[in-house]
């Protein structure tokens, strides 16, 4: 009894300032790195979760003796370094991106394709919790692409350069030609800008012509979210271990706002989407931050159908602080904020948020 008294006497508390992006790491999926690290040092550690998601840090509070303490935050530390390691091996495989021209493709407009369910997921591990993501395609602020920076990225472009690879032989591209094609279908597309090879999906019935190699397909780049109109005779049959990875494509919504014009049935006029194109960084591959606030119901049969879509917050790492993309467009007078009731009528109904921990979270 006496030494259960003499052990509690000698509990205290210890707080540290984390990394916001760190946190996944440090929390592993479902809780899993916490826990055991909690277990490990037989201390009782809780990650604040009050905290400003647009803080860089977050606070851990970690309760025990001053040598459980210890063990901890050397684990946690542990945890922090190899989350800054990792990001460091992503950031030097990705910064030989080239940016993905505006003119390589057309706008994209969420065409509607048959239902296709292999798509990443934008699921953060913590509520709250920041991801770090590219703008890869925008259509208007609130129908735009995301990317997840993660290993997942470099597979993608090790995926583009071992698709180039193969269909640069002739013998390849006899093997794999395409006579017909059919709506939804997954195929390889080639695109002339920078002569690589890419995975599309064919979006709705195509008309053929005399000369069937010139009939024009609709192609949607289910890893970019751009849309293009392509030749028959640039898509051939995507050769099946090409579809391992799942496509990277993250269609999303900004949270909060709607056109200038306050209602919510217009168009965003074509000043305000290049403004939020500039201010996102469509296809230059530069990090950004985002939160998902809620999800939100499609409000039409798309290629994936049933299938939430995140609405979120973006914000710049070179902006205001704290600052949301979103705010900063109201602020310019490009957009107008959406009030609760207004959300109601423009059916952006929140529905329950996916699972955490599934395929797809950092």
């Amino acid at each position: 009894i006496r030494e259960a008294i003499s052990t509690q006497a000698n509990v205290v508390t210890f707080e540290m300032k984390v990394p916001q992006k760190s946190c996944g790491r440090i929390i592993g999926r479902c809780g899993d790195n916490i826990r055991a690290i909690s277990k490990a040092s037989k201390c009782s550690i809780s990650v604040d979760r009050m905290t400003d998601s647009a803080s860089p840090f977050r606070l851990v509070t970690i309760r025990g003796s001053e040598d459980q303490i210890a063990v901890a935050k050397s684990m946690i530390d542990e945890k922090i370094a190899e989350d800054e390691e990792a990001r460091n091996r992503m950031e030097m495989a990705l910064a030989t991106r080239s940016p993905r021209l505006k003119s390589k493709f057309k706008k994209s407009e969420g065409t509607e394709c048959a239902k296709v369910p292999s798509y990443e997921r934008l699921v953060p591990i913590a509520n709250d919790s920041m991801l770090q993501v590219y703008v890869s395609a925008v259509a208007d602020p609130t129908h735009f692409w995301l990317q997840l920076i993660s290993p997942r990225a470099v597979e993608l472009d090790h995926l583009v350069d071992n698709m180039t690879e193969y269909y640069k032989k002739e013998e390849n591209r006899e093997l794999h030609k395409l006579n017909e094609v059919t709506d939804g279908q997954i195929v390889a597309c080639r695109v002339d800008e920078d002569d690589k090879w890419y995975r599309g999906q064919v979006c709705g019935q195509v008309e053929y012509n005399e000369n069937r190699e010139e009939s024009v397909v609709d192609v949607f780049y289910v890893d970019y979210g751009d849309s293009a109109y392509q030749k028959l005779s640039d898509l051939l049959q995507l050769r099946a271990d090409f579809l391992s990875l799942r496509f990277q494509a993250i269609e999303c919504a900004m949270d909060g706002i709607m056109p200038k014009s306050g209602m919510l049935e217009d168009k965003w006029d074509e000043e305000t989407v290049e403004l939020f194109e500039d201010m996102v960084y469509t296809g230059q591959w530069k990090a950004i931050s985002a939160q998902v606030v809620r999800y939100k119901a499609r409000q039409r049969s798309n290629r994936r159908e049933g299938s939430p879509v995140p609405c979120v917050k973006l914000y710049d790492p070179d902006g205001p602080p704290g600052v949301d993309i979103g705010q900063l467009l109201i602020d310019k007078g490009a957009a107008k904020p959406l009030q609760a009731e207004e959300n109601k009528d423009d059916k952006r109904d929140t529905i329950p948020e996916p699972k955490k921990g599934v395929k797809g979270a950092l």
